[in-house]
Order: structure tokens, then sequence, then C-alpha cells
């Protein structure tokens, strides 16, 4: 068996850990540039709905990510509306989402008064059911905000920076009396701190759910191609919506990477469900589930995950996680993107070269 076969999915779990390591040590070696550092490469077992992966870890550049099997015939896209999913979750609360624009645009096309109604609109807004090949590939762990680079973490209460002292240097006095302001009595008592910090071609800054620590990059406005051009400088690139698909998703037949349980209130698994949300998929990847972002892909024209807020309907609440949701917004024009409001994760292709 040759060194692609081998790292197909089907073959790749049934080999020892001894081959899983050499064959690691492989694509590290032929496939990472020489231009980045590698460090931390650990064993990983990985499990979600019922899918089991063995992979490996590691830190390119200081960056966490993961290897992903490949999968010669990946079935992606839906076309199966609401099938399998809890009917009685379906069902919206009239007088919650009546109350909201995004809920009542959708109801004026699409009705949703009956089952077929909500098929439809499911339907719309995933991408084609289709099988596709899918090569191997090295996917960062969490996606950065878009035009930035990690350097470390600012500790609110300490006043203290881990990290890469000698990247954040030029801006770290500036990011202190930002966050640490001299404020009057009546000032303090209503200043809070910001949920973001950004200076353009500089820094941005990002709170994190505790409040206590606040993620550090270097920042440089960047449109699509211009991003494109500084990742492909060092041998990455960004996924295509088929590469998105599998490695959210794996590729299962399920309309969301967690199952088809919605994250409905009104729902027995509701808590379980929201950890499985929040966690690791089945290849250690973690999605960003704030519906706050798009996720960028190779193409321009194709964006995942969405910017909306909760219309009180639960399909129109959960779908933009799907792993096979489509807003069908694309980039328009070159301008700069915003950290705020597009995410970008980096991967290697672990494919035959020409």
């Amino acid at each position: 068996m040759n060194f692609f076969n081998q790292l197909e999915w089907s073959h790749w779990k049934q080999l020892t850990l001894e081959d899983k390591q050499l064959l690691f040590r492989q694509i590290l070696m032929y496939y990472v540039s020489p231009l980045v550092k590698v460090s931390d490469v650990t064993l990983v077992d990985y499990e979600l709905a019922g899918i089991k992966c063995t992979t490996f870890e590691c830190k390119l550049d200081n960056e966490e990510f993961v290897f992903i099997p490949g999968n010669k015939e990946a079935i992606l896209g839906w076309d199966l509306g609401i099938q399998g999913l809890p009917i009685q979750e379906v069902v919206y609360e009239q007088e919650l989402a009546e109350e909201s624009e995004i809920f009542l645009q959708f109801k004026e096309i699409y009705g949703f008064e009956i089952l077929d109604d909500f098929n439809d609109y499911v339907n719309d807004f995933t991408t084609p059911l289709r099988k596709v090949a899918v090569a191997p590939m090295l996917v960062q762990k969490y996606a950065l905000p878009v035009g930035t680079s990690f350097v470390g973490s600012y500790h609110t209460v300490t006043a203290n920076f881990e990290g890469n002292e000698i990247a954040a240097a030029p801006f770290l006095s500036e990011i202190k009396h930002q966050l640490s302001p001299k404020l009057s009595l009546e000032e303090s008592l209503t200043w809070e701190f910001p949920r973001s910090l950004k200076k353009d071609n500089a820094y941005y800054l990002e709170m994190s759910s505790n409040e206590d620590t606040y993620s550090v990059y270097k920042h440089s406005a960047d449109t699509h191609q211009e991003l494109l051009k500084e990742i492909h400088a060092k041998g990455f690139d960004l996924l295509t919506e088929d590469q998105w698909e599998y490695a959210v998703g794996g590729g299962t037949r399920r309309i969301f990477r967690w199952g088809n349980e919605l994250l409905s209130d009104q729902s027995p698994w509701a808590k379980s469900v929201r950890e499985k949300k929040e966690g690791p998929n089945m290849f250690g990847l973690i999605i960003d589930t704030s519906k706050t972002r798009f996720e960028l892909t190779r193409d321009p024209s194709v964006l995942k995950l969405d910017i909306i807020e909760d219309s009180g309907c639960p399909i129109i609440d959960c779908l933009p996680l799907s792993s096979y949701y489509q807003s069908g917004i694309m980039i328009q024009g070159e301008s700069p993107l915003a950290p705020e409001e597009f995410l970008y994760r980096k991967t290697i292709s672990i494919e035959m070269t020409q």
C-alpha cells in the first residue's frame, strides 16, 4: 500500500501506532515548509456522535494544527430537509418568533405553515448532495480573526502579557494603557473592558469567554487576495468548500456535526448538545458557534457560518451551524476584511505534486 492510500481514513484507522507515527513524520518532513517551526507533536483521540479518530496534533509556528485523514468517497451536502430532526423542536413558538424581523422575512418567503415549508428552507440553505474526493490534510485547530496572527494572552487582573514578547513589543504599552485607563471615580463606575480592541496594521485583541484574558494578535488589514498571498508564502492555503464541510462534519449523514438535535430549550438533550457544539469535533477542530462571523474559504464567493441574530425559531437559529450550511453571501469587492466579521483557517493538503 502506498503512502497516500495509508492516509485514507478507512486505512488510517487500521494502522498500528508505529505506522501512524512514521507516516506523520513523513508528512511533517515533506509537506511543511522549512520556514515553519514544528513543535509539540502529540497523539490524540477524538470522538463525536459515535465517530472516533486517533490522529496527531502539532504546533506550526506556535499555532495548533491537527491531521485529518482523507476520504476518496466523501458524501457531502444535504437534500433531506428536516428529515431526522425532532419535529417538536422544529415548530417555533409563535409569539416569540413573530417579534423577530429575521423570522418574518423568512416566513414571507417560505410560509412556515406545514413541514414541507421547513424542508424547502433547509434544502435552500444547504449545499447540494455530492460525492467528492478529499485529500488528507493538516488543518488549523482554531480559526483566527482575518488578518491576524496569535502572539499571546493579556491578563486583565494582573496586567501581565504571556507569549511572544518580541512580536508584542511595538504595541504592548499602548494595550496596557487602553485596558488600564486612569479614570475618575465617576468614570470607574461605568467603565467596562471592551469585547475587542483594534488598531489597524498593528494589533487586534479579543476578550476570552471567561472575561479575565484577551487573546492578542498582530494585525494587518488584508483583503481576501492579500491573505491568500501571505499564507501561500509559508506553504499554507485556505480550505475549499469541500474540505471545510468534510473537516467540520466528517462526511456524516447528519445535518449537524453532533447529530440531528437542535438547540431548542425544549429539548431534553439541550445541555448535552450545547457541550458537543462547543467542544472539538471528531477530528479535534473547534468551530465558532457565536453566529457573529463568517469563516473564509479559498473561494471569496463562498463563506461558511453566518452573522445572524436569534429569531426564536429553532431551525433558523441552528441551521448556520450545520456542516453543510450555505448563506449565499459573498465578499463584495477587494476591501480589507474586518477581523470582527471574518475568520480564516489555514491548511496544508497532503497530495501528490504534479
